[in-house]
């Protein structure tokens, strides 16, 4: 399978190393049960590749991961080679779970890893660019089952790839967010992801303005359940975030805010394909800081690399809904203002180089740098909305507590899995908001920011 990253275990014997001892153990439900193991781990004997110890070690918390369980795999062969592996399983959480498999989380991300990674590269091919012009920095996967049968806890799903915290990649602290130069690496790597998906799209587009995408393809066009939910969430907790702001003294932000309000649900609602024009893409659709893994020069040095993961709720789009997701949730206020309009510029620049590497005629399509510009700043006030949906889960445990309650509450099983969305919707009164002073801040800051901006 291609990859744009570098393989340092021997190319396709390491993918037919994780299948050969995933499907002879049947790992992908032993997770748990053999990361309690701890130092001694679990030890077996493959034909292929003789004695293995293989340890495991969870990776992220509920709260960094949501619809996923997720360990470190380390596998110790007899010879003394080491090969590494990140893993998702499905969640222990009942309602997690169900809520993953309902909205084919797992279908989504196999098939952004296995089909449309591929047919990005072909693009790429196709234009006689190289990976190193036009990179795709996603993680490179060794192996991927997806099992659709029904069960609780004995579910084969499972996605093992490149292992990347043993290169140094690590999750920005979410609270904190980017630095100017995180950010820079994330735009450049989401502009060239875009450039290769408006070509993509192009390739498939019929002369009527429709598209035959591949078969396989044809997940990306539906948006999940919970992105389509996201406008109703957010418009029943508007008054009180309104109420807060106009409490802590900023009336003029909370009256605009109100103002702004009613158009919530409409732009936090999935574009159909043929509503989003020339610039037609299929975003990320989940562009805040715990779907980025960056690496440093040093435990203090500048940010030289990273690596875009979770690619589970592809959506038809814009490229600057991505933009303006990702600079709203996960970058503070303080450095956008100070950074913000070269971030922009260096996006579009690279959008524009990667874009006319391919053969996009920016003549025909009537665009320049200014159109490409206007076109991230119109998604501004979608940004906001984004902001105001994701920064209570960043900045607030409330959510992720009631999530945990969830693992062990005989009656999930008789709730719907949205619910465990649903009942969050209550728990910011006015004055569990005001005791959280850092949320408060953060909002008034984004709500008047945007205000200043598009006003």
């Amino acid at each position: 399978m291609a990859s744009d990253s570098v393989n340092e275990d021997g190319g396709e014997s390491v993918q037919q190393f994780w299948k050969s001892i995933y499907e002879q153990e049947n790992l992908a439900v032993r997770m748990a049960e053999i990361a309690a193991m701890k130092t001694d781990g679990y030890t077996f004997d493959c034909p292929s590749y003789g004695s293995v110890q293989l340890l495991m070690q969870p990776a992220t918390v509920l709260g960094d991961n949501f619809m996923s369980d997720t360990y470190y795999n380390t596998a110790i062969l007899s010879s003394g080679v080491q090969r590494k592996a990140f893993v998702k399983v499905l969640p222990r959480n009942v309602l997690l779970r169900m809520g993953a498999t309902s909205q084919k989380l797992y279908n989504r991300e196999i098939a952004s890893y296995c089909h449309f990674h591929p047919l990005l590269r072909e693009i790429r091919s196709e234009a006689g660019v190289d990976k190193k012009d036009i990179p795709l920095n996603v993680p490179e996967i060794y192996y991927t089952n997806l099992d659709e049968t029904e069960g609780e806890s004995d579910n084969l799903t499972v996605l093992v790839m490149e292992e990347l915290n043993a290169q140094g990649f690590r999750m920005v602290d979410k609270t904190v967010g980017c630095t100017a130069e995180e950010a820079r690496l994330t735009l450049s790597t989401l502009a060239n992801y875009h450039a290769l998906s408006i070509m993509l799209l192009k390739k498939y587009k019929n002369d009527d303005g429709s598209y035959s995408l591949p078969e396989s393809m044809q997940y990306a066009l539906t948006p999940v359940q919970f992105t389509v939910e996201c406008g109703s969430m957010l418009s029943n907790a508007l008054p009180t975030y309104i109420q807060m702001i106009k409490h802590l003294g900023h009336e003029k932000a909370g009256t605009w805010l109100e103002e702004q309000s009613p158009k919530a649900k409409e732009l936090l609602t999935p574009e159909l394909l043929s509503q989003c024009g020339p610039l037609a893409c299929i975003l990320h659709g989940d562009c805040w800081n715990n779907n980025m893994l960056y690496r440093h020069k040093n435990s203090d040095g500048e940010a030289v690399a990273m690596r875009l993961v979770d690619w589970q709720i592809l959506l038809p789009g814009r490229p600057g809904k991505d933009v303006a997701h990702f600079l709203f949730t996960s970058t503070k206020t303080e450095m956008r203002k100070q950074s913000g309009h070269q971030l922009i510029s260096d996006y579009v620049g690279t959008l524009m180089s990667a874009l006319k590497k391919l053969g996009f005629s920016f003549d025909e399509e009537g665009f320049d740098r200014q159109t490409f510009i206007d076109e991230i700043k119109h998604q501004f006030l979608f940004g906001l909305f984004q902001g105001l949906l994701v920064l209570p889960a960043i900045l607030d445990s409330a959510l992720v507590t009631r999530m945990t309650e969830k693992t062990n509450d005989p009656s999930a099983k008789n709730q719907k899995p949205e619910d465990v969305f649903k009942d969050t919707e209550g728990l910011f009164t006015l004055d569990t908001l005001l005791e959280n002073k850092e949320l408060c801040r953060r909002m008034i800051d984004l709500v008047e920011e945007i205000q200043e901006i598009i006003q």
